[in-house]
């Protein structure tokens, strides 16, 4: 699991430098797309694991994390701060199989520390 942690740290990281080639405003879009590309990763893993609860759910918490990010855009960046953060969390559960989802193992910690690196970057930056 630590190379999953140091890995998504990394891309997180990476993903920091290359948005700061954007001007602000852009850079909130960027990240409300990223947001949304999660979000859709894991309906993606929904719709693979076949069974009926699992996509519903997948879709459900989708659609939760893609209107945080239209509001991101619209409203406040708090609103994607948010998203960032709670997807960290929703890795967790699925990590911990609280969310019985057929994943990839290594996935879910990669995600959170991804989540986190943006989320917290996103709360000095704006």
């Amino acid at each position: 699991m630590k190379k999953e942690l140091l890995i998504g740290a990394g891309l997180g990281l990476s993903s920091i430098l290359i948005s700061l080639v954007f001007e602000p405003s852009r850079q909130i879009e960027l990240w409300a797309i990223i947001l949304v590309i999660i979000a859709a990763i894991y309906i993606g893993f929904g719709i693979s694991d076949g069974r009926k609860k699992e996509m519903i759910i997948e879709f459900l918490n989708g659609a939760f994390f893609i209107i945080l990010a239209v509001l991101g855009i619209w409203y406040s960046i708090y609103f994607l701060i948010t998203g960032y953060i709670l997807h960290g969390f929703w890795d967790i559960l699925h990590g911990s199989k609280q969310i019985k989802t057929n994943v990839q193992e290594w996935y879910p910690p990669f995600c959170m520390i991804y989540d986190w690196t943006i989320g917290i970057w996103l709360i000095f930056a704006f």
